[in-house]
């Protein structure tokens, strides 16, 4: 006689998390040396028993640990541990181009850069109507470093302002006084035409 034995089956959840930023990343999901997705957040279907989870994503370090799956639906988080460091820059009052670890970053005022280098890193931020900011950062491997900065306009800046202040200055007094001129202009022509019909209506008189 055939004898059949039922494998009793249960869910299993897994949650991948960058650990640097706290944040779901997708990533490759192995249940006992098979592939069974790329995801940031996955279920399945799984038999019941002790089963070897591994993630993988390229630019992290493999995570695999021991899973016990029972009687109830059961839930993994695993924090993937980067082997790059992580940066958060936050610039006011303008965007400008951002030079880090040698990458050029496009223009911004807000960016998350990963990918960088463990160690010493140069930090410049450039725009024209700005003075330049240079820093040398020290990056952990797997961890978040946040900097912000406030840039400062350049002299010649201040100095573009100051001129386009006093041209404004000076156009407006000139406006001030052509415009009086020209009241002054039509307050004679009056007077003059005034005195004019005067003249006139004595004659005629």
């Amino acid at each position: 006689a055939l004898s059949f034995t039922l494998l009793r089956k249960n869910t299993l959840r897994v949650k991948i998390l960058n650990s640097a930023l706290q944040e779901p990343v997708a990533a490759r999901i192995f249940l006992d040396k098979l592939w069974v997705g790329e995801a940031a957040d996955w279920k399945g279907s799984v038999v019941e028993g002790e089963h070897e989870l591994r993630i993988e994503r390229e630019g992290y370090e493999p995570a695999t640990e021991m899973v016990r799956v029972v009687n109830a639906p059961v839930e993994r988080t695993i924090d993937l541990v980067s082997r790059t460091a992580w940066l958060a820059l936050r610039i006011a009052p303008v965007a400008c181009a951002v030079t880090v670890g040698g990458r050029v970053i496009p223009v911004t005022t807000n960016a998350l850069i990963g990918g960088l280098p463990g160690g010493v890193v140069r930090l410049r931020l450039e725009h024209p109507d700005y003075a330049a900011v240079e820093e040398v950062l020290a990056l952990t491997n797997n961890r978040l470093l946040r900097k912000d900065y406030h840039l400062a306009p350049s002299e010649r800046y201040l100095q573009q302002q100051r001129v386009l202040l006093l041209t404004g200055e000076r156009q407006r007094f000139l406006d001030r006084r052509r415009k009086a001129a020209t009241g002054l202009v039509a307050k004679f022509a009056t007077a003059a035409g005034f005195a004019l019909a005067g003249t006139v209506l004595n004659f005629v008189a």
